[in-house]
């Protein structure tokens, strides 16, 4: 009598919960960086419709067709209740966890919440292939007790296990040959663009960074700022002024077009966060009025960059973010390649060699880090073998790493793309038409401001030349 009424309400309250949480945390949270959140989210999704449908399945089965009685209903009932209220609880609890971890932390969480649902799941799914058997051999009793006492002990003797611990890079050999600071051209002409292919004319040549920002060229921008008075620290984040967007579909100054959309939020001239100092994995900190690179970071790519950072240190040196269009000419080149290195897919076998994504297996995978700008190169650090993974224009680090912010809006929001994939991002996420996005800062009427997305996952690099007439034609063909 117990049971069934139990299990319904817990059942219950795990999906109507997770559901209105994800409801309203879904613009603040789930749309910040969407792949990443929403392949874990749907995966916690699967593990409840498994969990659901296993547990309806059994207490039918017990209840209706083949009813069990006295110590065996007990022991049968009991197992599918502690085996599914595991999965369910695990579940819950990874689907809202970011109600307590930010996102640079939940890895760990993550793989220890489903370590323990699927052990959950497990005991759920071994019972109902227990049950089945005994119906079709009636020998329910020893291989329920023996399949349920391994599952147990294998539930007991499981540690939940903690991360890896972070590589310091003094702790890698690598032989580095490529520099920051260098520029390469991107000449006039059509590319193919986006996952269908159409063509695109950008009719006019440009630059753009050979290499992703790193933490020395954003520490000197900082310290040069500084000095002319341009930014200021508040709550272990630096902060500036950002002239605010052009609503109305215009396109301002240094390039950046606005949108009247459904969900666009007003992003006015104001003062915003550029930076967070206090990232777990933020490599600049600020001692003795001076900002300072931990050693042996100098040439990692800057993260925890603002899309409002990330502009004004451009704007700084009189240069720009690149569009969306340009990032992609200049990661595809004019035949439409998959990745800037290739048109081929990424394997467990070669996928390695070609870029930092999440299980790449690179020095500091283990820690889900970065790797220096350009390692990729054609070297082998240590005893990790790397294939020269530059654009056809001779760019690195395009597919993987950091994500890289670009100048435009997202259409019908106030979003900013992302492009070129992550660290955490899964090998065919790092295509060169992969857009993700995120949010710059935003006032709204209900919940007043909000802070832009800082991630340790996302940088960029600047490009610089006139921009012809690509805005007009091509920016929202999309």
């Amino acid at each position: 009598k117990f049971g069934p009424l139990w299990q319904m309400v817990f059942m219950n309250f795990t999906v109507s919960g997770v559901g209105i949480f994800m409801a309203i945390k879904l613009e603040k949270i789930f749309r910040v960086i969407p792949f990443r959140e929403e392949r874990i989210t749907l995966t916690g999704h699967w593990h409840i419709l498994a969990a659901l449908t296993g547990t309806i399945v059994l207490m039918y089965l017990m209840s209706e067709v083949f009813p069990l009685k006295g110590k065996v209903r007990k022991f049968a009932g009991w197992s599918i209740i502690i085996g599914s209220d595991i999965a369910f609880a695990m579940v819950t609890l990874f689907s809202l966890k970011r109600l307590w971890v930010t996102e640079e932390v939940q890895e760990p969480l993550v793989k220890t919440y489903m370590i323990f649902a699927e052990i959950g799941l497990g005991i759920l799914e071994v019972t109902l292939g227990a049950y089945l058997l005994w119906l079709l051999i009636k020998l329910i009793k020893n291989k329920l007790v023996g399949i349920t006492l391994m599952i147990g002990g294998i539930f007991f003797i499981t540690s939940c296990g903690e991360p890896a611990p972070e590589i310091h890079p003094s702790e890698v050999t690598m032989n580095l040959n490529v520099k920051s600071g260098d520029w390469v051209p991107v000449p006039v002409g059509e590319f193919l663009s986006g996952f269908n292919e159409h063509r695109v004319d950008i009719d006019y040549d440009f630059e753009i960074m050979k290499t992703e920002v790193t933490n020395a060229e954003f520490a000197k921008y900082l310290n040069d700022a500084t000095a002319k008075g341009l930014i200021y620290i508040k709550e272990n984040e630096v902060w500036g002024n950002y002239h605010g967007d052009i609503l109305g579909g215009g396109i301002d100054e240094h390039g950046v077009a606005g949108n009247i959309g459904r969900h666009e939020k007003l992003v006015k001239n104001q003062d915003y966060q550029y930076y967070n100092l206090a990232g777990k994995r933020a490599r600049i900190t600020f001692v003795n009025n001076q900002f300072v690179v931990s050693k042996g970071y100098e040439n990692f790519p800057v993260v925890y960059v603002s899309w409002m950072g990330a502009n004004a240190f451009a704007d700084f040196y009189g240069w720009r973010l690149p569009l969306k269009l340009e990032w992609e000419k200049a990661a595809r080149w004019t035949d439409g390649r998959s990745y800037p290195f290739g048109n081929f897919e990424l394997g467990p076998d070669n996928g390695p060699k070609y870029g930092n994504y999440h299980h790449s297996g690179d020095p500091f995978d283990s820690f889900n880090g970065l790797t220096p700008i350009g390692f990729y190169n054609g070297q082998t650090h240590g005893d990790f073998e790397t294939k020269d993974s530059k654009s056809k224009y001779g760019c690195y680090d395009m597919a993987g790493n950091a994500g890289e912010w670009t100048g435009d809006i997202v259409r019908g929001s106030h979003q900013r793309y992302i492009m070129g994939g992550t660290m955490m991002e899964y090998a065919f996420e790092m295509r060169s038409a992969t857009e993700n996005s995120g949010v710059p800062g935003f006032d709204d009427d209900e919940t007043g401001y909000n802070k832009p997305y800082m991630s340790f996952q996302v940088g960029f690099r600047c490009a610089r030349g006139n921009l012809g007439n690509i805005l007009e034609r091509n920016l929202h063909s999309h």
